[in-house]
């Protein structure tokens, strides 16, 4: 598997505040991806942008999280980035991707972090 770009996967967060939060602690140049109605489609997929069974419904298998996955993002970003959505006092879940969960659909690892979540007793 080729080397992809760096990328955000953010579910039922608000992207315009993370793209905010990103362009003034990142100097590396993210695409920052929305993965709301592509709960069916691979993690890998959707960071390569091809997209062939995007859902425009209201599902939202969130469960009340929100949800932030990092694909190929340096140590600093991530952390800036954690750091400042704790700092507002917001609930979300983070994740980076793996060769293994690239390989899953974006509703089967949002299952897997929200059983991960429950499970550690957050």
């Amino acid at each position: 598997m080729g080397e992809t770009n760096s990328a955000i996967i953010c579910y039922n967060h608000d992207l315009d505040e993370l793209k905010k939060m990103v362009n003034e602690h990142s100097s590396n140049r993210l695409c920052l991806i929305d993965g709301k109605g592509m709960e069916d489609v691979l993690i890998n997929n959707i960071i390569n942008n091809e997209l062939k069974d995007v859902d425009d419904s209201d599902t939202n298998l969130a469960e009340g999280n929100s949800f932030i996955i990092f694909h190929n993002v340096d140590g600093k970003t991530i952390n800036d980035v954690i750091k400042n959505i704790r700092l507002k006092g917001e609930a979300c879940i983070f994740a980076t991707t793996t060769e293994t969960n690239l390989n899953w659909t974006l509703k089967e690892l949002l299952s897997e972090l929200i059983q991960e979540h429950k499970r550690f007793g957050h």
